[in-house]
């Protein structure tokens, strides 16, 4: 069974090796590099009800993608590489066809849509442009 702790490593581990020059942080306050994704619990972080005896616990993560804002158009065009469904640099293709997140336990991860698209972050006094991928991961619960 994997912890909390497990799947968000994993889902950094899963996304940087095979993104190249993509940067795993996590917390958004910790960006100081561009492509980056910040791997956050969701609000509603987990459903431990699924499957008798707790059989199954659904996770939900909101994996924040940022590009450096610079030329608005340009920086949209990096960012949709990272959101769209699929492409060498696509994370919801990454997890497609990396589904277990290399946990090896049952666990199942996939991109369930994408939000705040275009929306606005500094840290380190750097602007950036992003948008929020919401995945959800299916683990064994014991």
């Amino acid at each position: 069974m994997a912890t909390l702790g497990d799947i968000k490593d994993a889902l950094d581990r899963t996304v940087e090796n095979r993104i190249p020059g993509i940067k795993g942080y996590g917390d958004i306050t910790d960006v100081t590099q561009v492509p980056a994704m910040v791997v956050m619990p969701a609000r509603d972080t987990a459903d431990f009800t699924g499957a008798m005896g707790r059989g199954l616990v659904t996770w939900r993560f909101d994996l924040y993608v940022l590009v450096a804002r610079g030329e608005v158009t340009v920086a949209q065009n990096k960012l949709d590489q990272y959101i769209s469904p699929s492409g060498e640099k696509s994370i919801p293709e990454v997890l497609f066809h990396n589904a277990d997140l290399g946990l090896a336990d049952g666990t199942d991860a996939f991109v369930e849509g994408v939000r705040e698209y275009g929306g606005k972050f500094t840290t380190a006094r750097i602007e950036h442009v992003g948008a929020i991928l919401r995945v959800i991961v299916r683990s064994p619960g014991k």
